[in-house]
């Protein structure tokens, strides 16, 4: 047998697909699957199936789903064990199972080095996936558990651009992780991941704006500031912008730590800056909040010569 719950939930046997009617019979299905190897109570599967308003006569509707199953699958498949079902899944039957030994091939490969091979192995098993996990089940086994499902989806995904980038594929990965930045709009990895491929790709302005895009949408849709991951990767992708700037003015020095004071970039004292002698550059506020180990704050100003080094007082 071949059982599928990355995306509509599915049997196949040797003679081609098993009709699972119903999306009761298939939550039935499911929530067995889930458990593959492993006792399943009466009691739970009334939980995952009818969630908190069961029937009256549940009980004799999960012997009735049971056993036409049964007939489907194999009898030999399908056990009685006190206090409920077990379903007996051999290796390669279960693609849930399939996909997460393949993730984790994947990410052994990433950080043995082999990014190359990561990519492929997580675009093969990503593509297995036909669409939201646990599809035409019923609402409360649905509720329950595809959330954690589809979860998983999206770490590996993610993986998947970790391994895209560490191949130097950055040209390439833009584009998808727009889009996945487009269905993903608070997940902060995928906004870091496609900053710096674009900064990698020569666009670091247009990265930057996808950080200033990030933080007012935090702002105005959820209350709160970019995470650490994606506030560090923002400073540094200015250090470099700053830095390269530097190197190419002629007469200066490189400058080699450039932070900028406008943005919140910790929880750490609240320090007064300043700029060097004669500087009448002007911050959005003459406060900046600083981490702890943050050098200190860039200087705009233009009658600086461009980005100069000022001190905390």
């Amino acid at each position: 047998m071949r059982y599928q719950l990355l995306g509509p939930v599915t049997a196949t046997g040797p003679q081609g697909p098993v009709p699972v009617a119903g999306p009761k019979r298939r939550a039935v299905l499911a929530a067995l699957l889930l458990n593959a190897n492993r006792v399943v109570s009466e009691r739970q599967l009334s939980n995952l199936v009818w969630g908190n308003d069961p029937p009256a006569s549940v009980r004799g509707q999960i012997q009735v789903h049971v056993s036409e199953l049964r007939k489907l699958v194999g009898r030999d498949t399908i056990l009685r064990q006190a206090p409920g079902y077990l379903i007996v899944v051999r290796p390669g039957e279960l693609d849930l199972h399939a996909f997460d030994e393949a993730v984790t091939l994947a990410r052994d490969e990433l950080e043995a080095g082999r990014a190359e091979s990561a990519a492929e192995r997580l675009r093969a098993v990503l593509d297995t996936w036909r669409g939201p996990a646990l599809g035409g089940v019923t609402e409360p086994l649905r509720a329950l558990e595809g959330p954690a499902l589809n979860k998983r989806r999206l770490s590996a995904l993610e993986d998947f651009f970790d391994a895209r980038l560490a191949a130097g594929r950055h040209v390439h990965t833009v584009g998808e992780l727009r889009q996945a930045v487009g269905r993903h709009p608070f997940r902060e990895r995928l906004h870091v991941q496609l900053m710096l491929a674009l900064h990698r790709c020569g666009r670091t302005p247009e990265a930057l704006q996808v950080y200033a895009d990030t933080r007012a949408r935090l702002a105005s849709e959820v209350g709160i500031e970019p995470g650490r991951s994606l506030r560090e990767t923002h400073l540094r992708l200015l250090r470099d912008t700053t830095e390269g700037a530097a190197a190419d003015a002629p007469g200066r020095a490189p400058v080699a730590d450039v932070p900028v004071a406008h943005v919140p970039i910790g929880d750490g004292p609240v320090a007064e800056v300043r700029g060097p002698p004669g500087c009448t550059g002007r911050w959005g506020s003459t406060r900046a909040r600083r981490s702890p180990r943050a050098s200190p704050p860039a200087c705009w100003a233009s009658r600086c010569g461009g980005p100069a080094r000022c001190s905390p007082s």
